[in-house]
This record gives C-alpha cells, structure tokens and sequence, in this order.
C-alpha cells in the first residue's frame, strides 16, 4: 500500500509539473523551448545567408577575372593573405551585417568550401552553355594541357552561331586523361557528350592534334622549338637584355620607316617583347615564332651583347652557339614554314589543334 501511494504521488508531481510549464508557456510564449529554438534558427539562417552571398559576390569576382584565390601566406599577420581573403575582409570594413558574421563565430572557408563553390559554379555556367547550344551544329577544339604536378588534362571548347549569326567560342571543361593518345581523348569525349548530352550528329569539323604529331615525328621542327626556347629565355633573361631588345627594336623600326620600308599607322608597329612557348599550349608556338621573325636583327644584336659581356668561356660559347644557330639556312627556313603551316591551322574551321 505504501508503494502504492507513492507512485500516486509521482504521479500527480509529474502531472503537476507539466500542466505548470504548459501554462507558462501558454502565457509567455517567447520564453518557450519552441519559440527560442525557432528563433535562434530564424537568426543562424539570416547569418549563413549573408554569410554565403558574401562569399558567393567574392568568388563570382574573382572567377569573372580569371583571378587566383589562395595567396602565398594565407596567416592572420601576412599583409597580403590573397585575393579571396583580401576582399573579404574589405567587405567587413565596409559592411557591418557582412562583418558581423564572418568575424563572429564564423566558420573557416576553407579551400574544399572554395572548391565545392566553384565547381557548382562552373557547372551551372556548362549547363546554361549547352543549353544554348541546342541542336545547333558545333565545332568541337580540344587541346592538351598538362596541370603544375604534370597531369595531363584536355580541355575542351566548343564554337558556335548563335541567333543573332554571332559566331561564339565557349570554354566548357578541363578533363583528366591517361595521356594524350587519339584513343584515350576519344573516350573521354565520348563519356563527356554523353554526360551532358551533347549529339555527336550535331559535331561538325575534325579533331586532329597535328602539332603534337608533327613535332613528335619530325625531329627539325621538335629541335627548332627547343632552339626557339632556349633563345627566349637567353634574351629575357634580365631586365637590361629586355630593355635593350625594346630599344634596338624601336630603331630597327624608326629606320625602316625613315627608309620607307614600312609604313605607319594607327595601331601598327606597337611595342612587343618575345612570347615564350608553353608546354601545355601549342597555340602559343604560333605566337612565339611571329614575334621572333618580326624582331629577328634585334635578337641578333642582343645575343651579340650577351657574348660580348660574358664573363666565362660557357656563357660566350652558348651565346655564340645561338648566333649560329640563327644564322643557319635550315633552322631559318623551318620557322619560316612553321609559321606558315600554323597561320592555316590556327585560320581554320576543320583543323584543331
């Protein structure tokens, strides 16, 4: 009976109790669990919101400008942590609702965040891309590119008309490879079409990577290319050989209009330097190689003030080495062609490189 009686007891104090908070609640109710809890969340929403469009305006910037995001010291006492914090933290100073999130209790957005953003970013922007392409015929440019660690990539672009009879060239991914083989690229074109539902019925033009070809099977023109290296690199070698090849192309030039060789024009015969040859972009061959015939006498002269101001035996025999080199029939001959050969590939519609 006893045991009885207390459980009856607990019973009622349970009871009691409850019918007590109820009643609290029921005349306070922003004192409740509920209503402090729905609140609270009310306010973490309305934070990561402003918290995420900060973000987000930063990293749409940034990816609009072709901008890098992590800097070289990324710790609170660097004075330049890059872009991505550095315009950040400007948003804090001019915006307190921006800096009252991001300084308060804040997570770290840390470069898997970043990466995560971008990615969804880069897939929105491909989806809307082929979106616009339709059932629009295309033509489909594919290159190598191999990434920092030496992983080969292929990027992909593809050219367009659109309504208006714009014709429009739109980057669309970077895919990793086993390696550059037409095999290999063939099936990871196909994986990526059929990913995103591109119609290789639509694909019109070829995809052939004659340079690479070419350069692997043709000994003269892989060793030109190492010989066109090795001369730019030599002649931009420091801050005086560049002034100097400035400055001998700009009299090559004055001289050439005083003979009436050449003539004058807005927007012609502007100031240019040597574009160096990526690995990565056989494109920029074709560039190289323009810049070098165009300011052939100035290279010249400047090697001859690289052996000339050489102190040791190895330095004026590698100088003179280039001057040879620059003086062959052969060597001229090749860049001459090469020119010519990437003129076409890069004019034209059918031949990708």
């Amino acid at each position: 009976m006893q045991e009885l009686a207390w459980e009856n007891m607990l019973e009622m104090l349970i009871v009691t109790t409850i019918m007590l908070r109820e009643n609290i609640a029921y005349k306070n109710q922003r004192q409740s669990v509920e209503h402090i809890f729905t609140q609270h969340s009310s306010h973490a929403e309305v934070a990561y919101r402003t918290r995420l469009t900060a973000v987000l305006d930063v990293i749409r910037f940034l990816l609009k400008q072709g901008l890098a995001f992590r800097g070289h010291d990324e710790s609170n006492d660097s004075l330049s942590r890059g872009n991505f914090l550095e315009l950040l933290q400007r948003d804090c100073e001019h915006y307190e609702e921006i800096a009252k999130v991001l300084n308060i209790n804040a997570p770290d957005d840390s470069p898997s965040i970043q990466k995560e953003i971008v990615n969804a970013c880069a897939e929105e922007v491909r989806t809307t891309i082929i979106k616009n392409i339709g059932d629009r015929f295309f033509t489909l440019m594919v290159d190598e590119s191999r990434d920092n660690s030496l992983k080969e990539q292929m990027a992909i672009m593809v050219r367009y008309v659109d309504d208006h009879g714009e014709i429009l060239e739109r980057f669309l991914s970077v895919e990793h490879v086993a390696d550059t083989s037409s095999h290999t690229l063939k099936e990871a074109i196909d994986k990526f079409f059929a990913k995103y539902g591109l119609s290789i019925s639509r694909l019109r033009g070829q995809l052939q990577l004659v340079v690479i070809a070419v350069a692997k099977t043709l000994p003269i023109v892989e060793t030109s290319f190492s010989y066109l290296s090795i001369i730019v690199n030599t002649v931009g070698a420091s801050c005086k050989r560049k002034d100097a090849l400035r400055q001998s192309q700009h009299d090559h030039i004055v001289t050439q209009l005083e003979n009436g060789e050449i003539s004058s024009g807005r927007g012609m015969h502007q100031e240019t330097s040597l574009a160096r040859p990526g690995d990565t972009r056989w494109g920029s061959h074709y560039r190289t190689v323009l810049r070098i015939l165009a300011m052939w006498p100035s290279v010249m002269e400047v090697l001859g003030y690289v052996h000339d101001d050489a102190i040791g035996s190895k330095d004026r025999g590698a100088a003179l080495g280039l001057l040879e080199r620059m003086e062959n029939f052969e060597f001229v001959f090749t860049l001459r062609r090469l020119a010519d050969f990437l003129r076409k590939l890069s004019g034209s519609e059918t031949i990708i490189f």
